[in-house]
């Protein structure tokens, strides 16, 4: 077999039941593996001519793709046409490959590795089973053959294969650099872009943890100080706020215990009680009334703003 541009590879892969065969693989320079159809057909051990196996075994195959033909030099002594019996190996449909005696180029047929391992199922024997292996196996050892690049023979080589690997080294190095880069802009967006977020929704969040958190009583205000810590004066005063309260049914309504916290406010985590004992005279007087929690108090101005009694928020306020 002629090979075109690449190298001839021959593994001795097949075992077992019968003496070792070695069938020629000629990998082409775009390493495509192409096998003897003739040889092939001969350690199939196949009891059909070579031209009626040869046809039916391309029957659903491409020519040029799956199978082709080549040129090939015939020994002087071996005929390589019977004309005798009238008998020829040539496929019908296929070009001629030679005269009554060889000696001179001629004409006979290969197949691409893929299409050799198909027609070795095709035969379903077990020689069809292990030529299969052998293809893969010599395929394999080709491709690994390829992956490892050849040592230098001499100091010219050693140098240009040294240059050549500095190149590569610096290459991978500029594309290691090019991703880092690229991750570090990336990350520093991300950086922004979260930054930007936090920014924009950090009062709603604190307000939410606020609304949500209810055994809180950290920094809770009386009434008053509550309105005058949110600027709401222009809105409403502590009255009305405390009769608000009350519609809520956050304060209770009965005059002995007017302002005081319900049970509901206070299990809500919205108000708290306090005493805020008064002298009258010589005697000490406790006065019982709420104060607002965190909680509460976002509670508190989102009620206000949804009923339109303060149009917006001012920047005092906890929201």
């Amino acid at each position: 077999m002629i090979a075109p541009t690449g190298a001839v590879t021959e593994v001795s892969a097949l075992s077992g039941g019968g003496s070792a065969e070695i069938i020629p693989i000629d990998w082409t320079a775009d390493d495509v593996g192409k096998v003897d159809a003739r040889t092939l057909w001969s350690a199939l051990g196949s009891k059909k001519d070579f031209s009626s196996w040869f046809k039916v075994k391309t029957a659903d195959f491409t020519e040029n793709d799956d199978f082709g033909v080549f040129d090939k030099i015939v020994n002087n002594s071996v005929a390589v046409s019977d004309t005798e019996n009238g008998d020829s190996d040539v496929p019908e449909g296929f070009p001629p490959i030679g005269g009554k005696l060889g000696g001179r180029p001629t004409k006979d047929y290969w197949f691409t590795v893929d299409a050799a391992k198909e027609v070795c199922m095709m035969e379903q024997t077990e020689t069809g089973r292990r030529i299969r292996k052998y293809f893969i196996a010599a395929e394999k050892a080709y491709r690994k053959q390829l992956a490892q690049p050849a040592l230098p023979t001499n100091y010219r080589e050693a140098v240009v294969h040294l240059l050549a690997q500095i190149d590569r080294n610096i290459e991978l190095e500029a594309k290691v650099d090019a991703q880092q880069d690229a991750i570090g802009r990336k990350n520093a967006l991300m950086r922004r872009a979260a930054n930007e977020i936090t920014t924009k929704y950090a009062p709603k969040v604190k307000a939410f943890n606020l609304i949500m958190k209810k055994d809180s009583t950290e920094g809770a205000l009386d009434i008053e100080t509550f309105v005058n810590a949110h600027r709401l004066n222009k809105y409403i005063g502590p009255i009305q706020l405390f009769d608000h309260l009350r519609e809520w049914g956050w304060v209770r309504k009965n005059h002995g215990a007017r302002n005081r916290p319900t049970d509901y406010a206070q299990e809500a985590g919205y108000l708290i009680e306090i005493n805020r004992p008064y002298q009258r005279g010589e005697i000490k007087v406790n006065h019982y009334t709420s104060a607002i929690t965190e909680r509460g108090g976002a509670r508190i101005l989102e009620k206000l703003c949804k009923t339109g009694i303060i149009q917006t928020i001012n920047k005092g306020a906890v929201l």
